[in-house]
């Protein structure tokens, strides 16, 4: 009986024991997937904008001579960039550009015209629109955009075009005088630039390769080449 006893408090405390437990801690595995970087440096896709200053190299043309060193182009850029391969990228670009060719005032100056002032020059606002090729040189860190060789082909469509010169008066005052609508200029051309760029800064050459006045005038034309570097934010 005794015996009996025993075996069924046993199995009591058993069962009480069975039931008494519960789970005090439980491990889910959950899978994770980084996150993509879609835009900045080394993403994907890039918005980069720029400050440009160009200066007008040349070649001279007899009777449209040019100071090279004060005959300077200004662009403010937008340039969008699509990473096809590490090492190659493909993009488009919009500027804002303001240019200024001042004439020498010699004797075989044609263009516009023959008559000699105080100073003269030409000065063109203009929106630029292109595409590029950029082929990645090194390895692209994240506070940096690199070594990279560019080129690319825009368009440049002329807003305004100004003729402007300053003539001396007597008693040593000087008289500006302004004109646009110019008949003789082309409202549009066509360039194509290099760009060697070391992280934010860059050297472009840029080749204009349509003229900038019309032809039935027969005006020889401003310098093509221009030198200069950009500056990336």
């Amino acid at each position: 009986m005794i015996k009996k006893n025993l075996i069924t408090i046993l199995l009591v405390l058993i069962s009480f024991s069975a039931f008494s437990q519960r789970m005090i801690f439980r491990r889910d595995s959950v899978s994770y997937t980084p996150r993509v970087k879609k835009w900045g440096r080394n993403a994907p896709n890039m918005l980069f904008p720029y400050v440009q200053l160009n200066w007008a190299l040349g070649p001279q043309s007899d009777g449209a001579r040019v100071h090279l060193g004060h005959s300077v182009n200004f662009r403010l850029g937008l340039d969008y960039k699509r990473k096809i391969t590490r090492w190659f990228h493909i993009g488009v670009k919009l500027q804002y550009a303001t240019e200024t060719f001042r004439l020498v005032q010699d004797y075989h100056k044609v263009v516009p015209d023959t008559i000699l002032h105080q100073s003269e020059w030409f000065n063109l606002q203009s929106f630029v629109s292109g595409g590029f090729l950029r082929f990645n040189l090194g390895k692209q860190r994240i506070s940096s955009y690199g070594i990279y060789i560019e080129t690319g082909v825009n368009h440049v469509w002329a807003i305004r075009f100004f003729h402007v010169y300053n003539e001396e008066l007597p008693g040593g005052e000087s008289q500006q005088t302004r004109t646009h609508n110019l008949a003789y200029t082309l409202p549009n051309y066509g360039e194509a630039y290099v760009k060697f760029g070391w992280t934010h800064i860059a050297a472009v050459t840029t080749v204009r390769f349509t003229p900038l006045f019309r032809t039935p005038y027969g005006y020889p034309d401003m310098p093509i080449v221009k030198l200069g570097m950009e500056a990336a934010f």
